[in-house]
């Protein structure tokens, strides 16, 4: 048998066989491509070692808190009056807004030092304010729920959240 033979451009070239020439194709002699040994070669790890099992995948999951406690996290700082820790569980781009009776929603806070500058004064001339959740819708981003001040109204609130931190808030006017 022939030798194998690098071949440039061309569409066909000849070596010799002893005394014949045995023609070579260059579409055979090109180096394997990259890309589908690559796709086998993960294909073949994944066989291996098979795929996360979906109790892994919940396990990874569950390292991240739902919107839902993370809202609740919150409304717990608040009751609290612990402004400090309501600025740890939002993001440095957090925004409130409140949404009018014309449904405008107007920022009010932007960013965990406003917040704080905001609530120190709020709990302060409000000594015994306290909040509740009730009736929450919880998604992986976004949750709502309505917020009721003990002994006072209450406002459906929509918080977004990402990677465990609330990033906008909104809340909806008071009832």
């Amino acid at each position: 048998q022939p030798e194998a033979v690098s071949v440039a451009s061309g569409s066909m070239a000849q070596k010799p066989a002893g005394r014949l020439l045995v023609p070579v194709d260059p579409v055979r002699l090109r180096r394997p491509n990259t890309r589908r040994v690559a796709r086998a070669a993960a294909g073949l790890v994944v066989l291996l070692l098979g795929s996360p099992s979906p109790a892994d995948a919940a396990a990874r999951q569950s390292n991240v808190p739902s919107a839902l406690s993370v809202a609740e996290a919150l409304v717990d700082a608040f009751n609290g009056h612990d402004p400090e820790a309501m600025a740890k569980l939002v993001t440095a781009d957090f925004e409130l807004y409140y949404v009018d009776d014309e449904g405008v929603a107007v920022l009010s806070v932007r960013g965990p030092e406003q917040l704080v500058a905001e609530m120190t004064p709020y709990f302060a001339s409000r000594p015994s304010v306290r909040s509740t959740i009730a009736a929450a819708i919880d998604g992986p981003v976004y949750v709502s729920f309505r917020e009721q001040i003990v002994g006072g109204q209450s406002s459906l609130a929509v918080y977004e959240v990402r990677d465990g931190l609330i990033k906008r808030v909104w809340y909806f006017p008071a009832e």
